[in-house]
């Protein structure tokens, strides 16, 4: 996402992916003033994690461990989902400022345009994985079972030329033959919270200077 791109996304998931047991989670915070901060998660199927001998946690600290040392600004966390046949575990490393490489956006008035080639981003997941050295698809890895997600989260309700959009969400999935060209995702946005409580402070101040003139005049008739 900074230094090294999306470089979240890579050591252990060579190893599983003819399995198609990983998922890839990119996500992208929009925030009111255009700004946009966001975050990668890589989680592998347990039974993949823990087929060397470890326990899970064990692996899990060595996940974050070798992630840490390529993401020295960002958060790094594990996470895990699931249970039983479908458990799965990993990393999120949050907390680092996204490469322009991979979008642009832009605050005209009160409304927001953020685009996102999404070949840049499928092209870093094939190369950081090593799926374009294996020449693995896209649609290979879909069938395998890999997943990976492109999530925008705008600050007001959205609109999208591709994906699932939900409200301010939307979800594209990266491994879809629809996931083509330019992901082109807009919304509008009214006043912050501190702009309306200002203006609301400026109207009381304002209604109490014209009631105190008021009932001056009314005293002195």
């Amino acid at each position: 996402m900074s230094g090294k791109k999306l470089k979240t996304i890579g050591l252990a998931a060579l190893a599983v992916m003819m399995s198609g047991c990983f998922k890839t989670r990119i996500v992208f915070d929009v925030s009111r003033d255009a700004a946009v901060d966001g975050s990668v998660s890589l989680l592998m199927s347990e039974k993949m994690l823990t087929m060397d001998g470890s326990t899970v946690e064990e692996a899990l600290e060595k996940m974050k461990e070798e992630y840490a040392s390529l993401n020295q600004d960002g958060k790094i966390e594990t996470v895990r989902e699931g249970e039983g046949e479908d458990a799965y575990a990993g990393v999120k490393v949050s907390g680092m400022p996204i490469q322009q490489e991979y979008y642009t956006i832009v605050k005209e008035g009160n409304t927001i345009t953020m685009s996102v080639p999404l070949s840049n981003v499928q092209n870093e997941i094939a190369d950081e994985t090593g799926a374009q050295g294996q020449q693995l698809s896209p649609d290979v890895l879909r069938q395998l079972g890999a997943e990976a997600t492109l999530t925008v989260n705008m600050p007001g309700k959205a609109t999208s030329n591709i994906g699932t959009v939900t409200d301010k969400t939307v979800v594209v999935d990266l491994f879809d033959t629809d996931a083509d060209g330019t992901l082109i995702v807009s919304c509008k946005v009214g006043p912050s919270a501190w702009t309306i409580m200002a203006i609301i402070v400026c109207a009381a101040i304002a209604l109490s200077i014209a009631g105190f003139i008021i009932s001056r005049r009314k005293n002195s008739v």
